[in-house]
């Protein structure tokens, strides 16, 4: 009974938004499962941090996935849009040699890992963060170069599939930590719990996959190629998004980065929400020509922003009754910059929606207007806002990257018309 009115709603929306309504909901639906799921895991590893574990270690382990996530720039993250694009185009056998080049340059993340920890043992004299960045490195290339799988379904557009091992990866790695942190365990075995669940699947996802490929040799190039380009400017993007919790730990301590990291963590899960719409449209957009691909983003670019407000209006209101009631009053202070956080990241988020246009599209010239500029001016402005400023200087820098990024899209989409054909 209920099937017949659900139908109707849909027709509706596809006639006033001329958008395939029916593949939105369907995958978004399926989508949303592992955002809720890893959400929740999320939420329930800064609550177990909070409330079971000191602030230091609480701080710490923030600092540590920071650190590692800027080093797996150097497993060319930009071969998965090098894999969705080539999936979706039928170039199914090309997923063997792509994984083959992402686990090659994963050992210059392992590297790092290893060079980080000797810096924190000879120099720096903390045992306990050398280890767990040796840690972290005997076990970054299976979590890091064995993750083409996640693009290879999204390609397919298998959301269901991607979205089943998703949430069984998030539900397997944080039963480790819980355990971890219950347990008291030191900050080497808290890393190797976060770690462990992406391991195996990743290990074994994989293989599954390579073993049912065709052995036919695809020509790569042209995607390791674009790959390196979309490394090296999302490579900005990584580093704005995890530097300022380096710099708050150094510069003010472990403790304020516990603060810092609860702040952060409502905006992430917003972020998240919003992203998924961006996973959906890659193939879309991908199968179509450039200019059609840019006049369907441009023609929906006001209504992103309004939804995307929204959404940010909704969370800062309810980030004071959320952090009070899930973290208590320790992390009080968090709060004002939770809000902030959140309302900037919503007015700024339609720009991930012009980058995926671009990304679908193999535009890199967009690509280095968009995701350069206001991240490169970020990231100068961080260390002295921080410096001067605290906390408050990171929600400044973060500011900058999300207004300057809203209006350099507004501005190639509905100013500089041409930029996108020249």
């Amino acid at each position: 009974m209920l099937r017949n009115p659900i139908n109707s709603i849909l027709d509706l929306l596809e006639r006033l938004t001329k958008v395939n309504v029916r593949y939105f909901f369907k995958n978004t639906l399926l989508m949303l499962l592992p955002l809720f799921v890893n959400s929740f895991a999320k939420l329930t590893q800064n609550i177990a941090f909070a409330r079971f574990s000191t602030e230091n270690i609480f701080g710490q382990f923030a600092f540590i996935m920071s650190v590692l996530a800027i080093l797996t720039m150097a497993s060319l993250p930009g071969l998965k849009i090098a894999t969705v694009n080539s999936i979706a185009i039928g170039n199914i056998g090309s997923f063997r040699r792509l994984s083959f080049v992402k686990v090659k340059y994963s050992f210059l993340g392992m590297a790092g890992c290893f060079i980080v920890a000797l810096y924190y043992y000879f120099i720096a004299s903390q045992p306990i963060l050398s280890s767990s960045f040796v840690i972290a490195g005997i076990f970054f290339v299976p979590y890091c170069g064995y993750n083409l799988w996640t693009a290879f379904y999204i390609g397919n557009k298998k959301f269901g599939i991607y979205a089943s091992l998703i949430s069984a990866i998030s539900i397997l790695s944080i039963v480790f930590i819980l355990i971890s942190i219950f347990r008291k365990a030191s900050l080497p075995i808290i890393i190797l719990a976060a770690l462990l669940a992406h391991v195996i699947f990743n290990l074994v996802i994989t293989s599954s996959i390579l073993r049912k490929l065709p052995e036919k040799k695809h020509d790569i190039r042209d995607g390791v190629k674009f790959s390196k380009h979309i490394t090296f400017i999302g490579a900005i993007g990584i580093l704005f998004v995890n530097l300022d919790k380096i710099i708050v730990g150094a510069f003010l301590g472990f403790q304020a980065l516990a603060i810092y990291q609860v702040a952060y963590s409502f905006q992430n899960q917003l972020k998240s929400l919003l992203m998924i719409e961006t996973s959906l449209i890659f193939p879309k957009l991908s199968e179509l020509e450039r200019e059609k691909a840019f006049l369907k983003v441009k023609n929906k670019f006001l209504l992103i922003t309004i939804l995307s407000v929204s959404l940010g209006v909704i969370g800062f209101l309810v980030a004071r009754p959320l952090i009070l009631l899930f973290f208590s009053k320790t992390y009080e202070s968090s709060i004002v910059y939770s809000q902030l956080l959140i309302l900037l990241m919503s007015f700024g988020f339609p720009s991930q929606i012009i980058k995926t246009l671009f990304e679908s599209q193999n535009y890199i010239k967009g690509l280095y207007l968009l995701n350069v500029l206001f991240p490169t001016i970020a990231i100068l402005l961080m260390i002295p806002l921080i410096y001067y400023f605290g906390i408050a200087g990171a929600v400044i820098a973060n500011g900058v990257y999300w207004i300057g990024s809203y209006f350099t899209s507004y501005y190639l989409v509905f100013v500089k018309k041409d930029f996108v054909f020249m």
